[in-house]
């Protein structure tokens, strides 16, 4: 019997060649677009919930709030916390179990490890020659990293592998690229080319779905006093695992007990400031990018994006499956009255109509793998899309795919089922073909398809305009032709010498206008931080730097100048000088920038003493940090030092040069001799507007995911749209040939058609543009710079639909207004 209904459906597919390839490139694409979004969706909203009693660790970082005049106040949440802090949760704290953190490369402090954020790592191959590779994610961490963390190791054991003073850590992509094929075990690698670490353990390189981000990792045993609670401490990120049967909510309220005496070394420098303690549960770190966050950061609000996609582009899919299903029942009536009047019972059709849907929805799937399979490559390297393995795909989002392609097979075998079930056999024998109607409920999901394009090509396109709005919005510099290059990696005595040749030789390059050097460049996002303190004053202000600079700083960035004087090259005088921004002078309480000239200050980092400098000039201010709300900073100001006189830790890391991008290439190729000619190593570069755009890589990314499936789920519908039309004008022909006779013409014939479809797109445009303005402002809520968006930001995306549709459907109007009525007269 099963092979019989086999047969039939068979017969039914191969009957109708059109509507047939129209259904399978409809299903395969929707279910394609399905396997891929829905896995990975779930698999990044899932992240860091791998490690062992994740639902039991939380990371305390900082809510840090200060005041300049004692009634306005700015504030800050942090990432990061004080090691002295952890450590005191973690030995008075009844609530908790266990305690972990790391330092990032960017929290070095240099006191206290002799590093800053420029490490590189060396090996002695057997030559005896030294090969050195720059790296940016290592981190020091607490002996117990591994076992705090489910962090398998690969080789070692995870209870000694951080426990010896100089021993590392890494992960099994740096061992290879370290190492090949010989083992990394016991091996040395030098820090800097001068401290000696032994290889203790080969971690399993980090999964996609974590928070986490580091190759490396360094012991800091013996380093006792970077647990020291003081100002200047050390910084980093602190995670603790409650104790079973403790939440969240008692751990918050045993901090705000203990905030003064946790923060009473903080509170103590600075009267104008109020800090206390910020607990996020392990996963939500991942979707939350602090202040601070050197790590992993995921759009939470953008991977539900993902995940709605997924379902409404298979949607689509099914949708344009039952309504053409519905069309190709009128054409089987007789059939259906006949086998009713020989016996047929309900679950025949139910039998017969579940065959049609398995058979159709089978060939799609296997099509739809295929296609996964074949593009997945393609979509990783194109739109930066991860694909999670099999193997980590969990089960419950295996029964979720399962589940939904069952349940789509049942409704496309039951609503059709429920359409002739009341009809008796002389009804289906004696009704024209075309009586059955695809009903409410089919106008109601097609009209739910339109109005989910419609919502969809309006939210991208609002994505689209506010991510070039920020990315292009004006940060207080002049960045065209900017490009900057890193800083050698062997960092010697002869280092500044050399520095300044290059300096001096980059300025003869033609094409070549400005260079300077700095110890961070603008754009960077996370950077150093200086302290200022106005002289009689027992409260300091944390302000951002990008640590020492040269003369030619101000110049090379087109930052202007509104009072003083800029840095003069090689003033003694400046080595004891200070420049700072309007902003930081309002701080510092003068009315005009010409008021702060000449006044002395003090200055320091965090890890240093403070020493008196005498301002001489005042300059513009400049963004720092990408246009997240989460990072928002009004009015922190920004100061300057010359150079690294002042702060040790400030030495030059990153050289920025302008030059004309009409003669680029040229100027490329004698910059990099240059460097090489230097330094005697290769060049590495990139210009400041890629940094720029690196800040939003994440948003950059996945609005090109979802613009992909949202494209290809319009082209579902269209694909829908011209089955239907398609469908209606061949059973409208005799009508047609009539109305043509009486003299119809083109548009005669497409308002017979188009008028359900074009009360369907009314009725989507009514429902979506709302919707899609309130999607579209819940989204922009995440900016501190937002984009106001203009009528014309919701007509272009609805006006490009329908342009799409009727394009789609145009070849079928044109073909029904020139056949001859003749022929259609005659047609069965």
């Amino acid at each position: 019997m099963l092979l019989n209904y086999f047969k039939l459906s068979a017969r039914l597919l191969i009957r109708n060649p059109f509507l047939t390839l129209i259904n399978v490139a409809g299903l395969s694409a929707g279910l394609a677009t399905f396997l891929l979004l829905w896995p990975l969706a779930e698999f990044e909203l899932k992240s860091d919930r791998y490690h062992h009693d994740f639902d039991r660790m939380v990371r305390v970082g900082v809510d840090y709030k200060w005041t300049d005049d004692g009634e306005n106040w700015n504030g800050l949440l942090g990432a990061f916390n004080w090691l002295g802090v952890a450590h005191e949760i973690e030995q008075t704290f009844p609530q908790v179990e266990a305690a972990a953190w790391l330092i990032p490369q960017g929290y070095y402090p240099v006191t206290n490890t002799g590093l800053t954020t420029s490490v590189f790592f060396s090996i002695l191959e057997a030559t005896d020659r030294r090969k050195s590779f720059r790296e940016t994610q290592s981190s020091f961490a607490s002996s117990n990293l591994f076992n705090f963390f489910n962090i398998p190791l690969i080789q070692g054991d995870a209870n000694s592998a951080l426990a010896q003073p100089n021993s590392v850590v890494l992960s099994q992509t740096i061992a290879v690229k370290y190492f090949g094929n010989k083992t990394a075990m016991g091996q040395t690698i030098y820090l800097n080319d001068t401290l000696p670490l032994q290889v203790t353990g080969i971690f399993k390189s980090l999964p996609h779905n974590t928070h986490l981000n580091f190759d490396i990792v360094l012991s800091a045993v013996k380093k006792n006093e970077l647990s020291t609670k003081t100002w200047t401490g050390s910084q980093g990120y602190c995670y603790f695992k409650l104790q079973p049967g403790e939440t969240k909510v008692s751990f918050d309220q045993a901090l705000a007990n203990q905030t003064q005496s946790l923060y009473n070394f903080v509170k103590a420098g600075c009267s104008h400031c109020d800090i206390s303690a910020y607990t996020q549960p392990l996963t939500d770190v991942v979707f939350t990018n602090l202040r601070g966050n050197m790590y992993n950061y995921k759009s939470k609000y953008l991977l539900e994006a993902l995940a709605v996609v997924a379902f409404v582009v298979l949607g689509f899919a099914w949708i344009n499956y039952i309504s053409l299903s519905i069309n190709s029942l009128n054409k089987r009536l007789k059939e259906i009255g006949t086998r009713k009047c020989i016996g047929a019972k309900l679950s025949d059709f139910f039998m017969q109509f579940f065959m049609d849907s398995v058979v159709m929805n089978v060939i799609s799937f296997a099509i739809a793998l295929t296609l996964v399979q074949v593009i997945g490559k393609i979509a990783e390297d194109w739109f930066q899309f991860y694909i999670p393995s099999w193997n980590e795909i969990n089960l419950k989002t295996t029964i979720v795919i399962l589940s939904t392609l069952g349940i789509g097979v049942l409704i496309a075998t039951l609503y059709p089922l429920v359409l002739i079930a009341k009809r008796k056999p002389d009804e289906l024998l004696k009704k024209l073909k075309h009586d059955i109607r695809p009903g409410t409920a089919n106008t109601i999901l097609v009209a739910t398809q339109y109005v989910a394009a419609i919502v969809l090509l309006i939210w991208i396109g609002a994505v689209y305009f506010q991510l070039n709005f920020i990315v292009n919005k004006d940060i207080g510099v002049k960045r065209d032709g900017l490009i900057v290059v890193e800083s050698p990696l062997d960092m010697n005595e002869t280092t500044p010498g050399k520095i300044n040749s290059f300096l001096n030789e980059v300025k003869r390059i033609a094409g070549v206008s400005q260079a300077t050097t700095s110890n961070s460049t603008i754009a960077e996002g996370e950077v150093d931080g200086l302290m200022v303190q106005t002289k009689g004053s027992k409260s300091w202000f944390g302000v951002n730097t990008n640590g020492g600079v040269d003369e030619s700083f101000l110049d090379t960035y087109g930052i202007p100048l509104d009072a003083g004087r800029n840095f003069q090259k090689d003033n003694p005088s400046d080595q004891t000088n200070i420049l700072i921004s309007t902003a930081l002078s309002k701080r510092l309480g003068f009315m005009s920038p010409q008021e702060a000239l000449g006044k002395k200050v003090l200055v320091g980092a965090y890890n240093t003493i403070k020493k008196e400098v005498e301002i001489i000039g005042v300059f513009r201010d400049y963004e720092f940090r990408p246009f997240f709300m989460d990072v928002k900073e009004e009015g922190r100001g920004v100061a300057l030092t010359y150079k690294d006189f002042l702060i040790p830790g400030f030495e030059p890391l990153k050289f920025t040069i302008k030059v004309d991008m009409r003669n680029f290439d040229s100027e490329l190729v004698a910059l990099s001799r240059l460097y090489t000619n230097t330094f005697q190593e290769p060049c590495k570069w990139f210009f400041i507007d890629e940094k720029i755009r690196m800040q939003y890589a994440n948003e950059q990314a996945t609005k090109n995911q979802i613009a992909f499936f949202s494209i290809l789920a319009v082209g579902i519908a269209c694909l829908g749209l011209l089955g239907m039309i398609s469908n209606k004008a061949v059973e409208k022909t005799k009508e047609i040939g009539i109305r043509k006779i009486l003299g119809a013409g083109l548009f005669n014939i497409a308002r017979l058609l188009l008028t359900t479809t074009t009360k369907q797109i009314i009725i989507a445009n009514i429902i979506g543009i709302p919707l899609a303005y309130y999607l579209v402002s819940q989204y922009l809520q995440k900016f501190s710079e937002r984009l106001s968006l203009q009528w014309w930001h919701y007509a272009i995306p609805v006006l490009l639909f329908m342009i799409i549709m009727l394009v789609t459907i145009a070849s079928v109007l044109f073909k029904a207004s020139r056949t001859n009525p003749t022929e259609s007269l005659r047609y069965e």
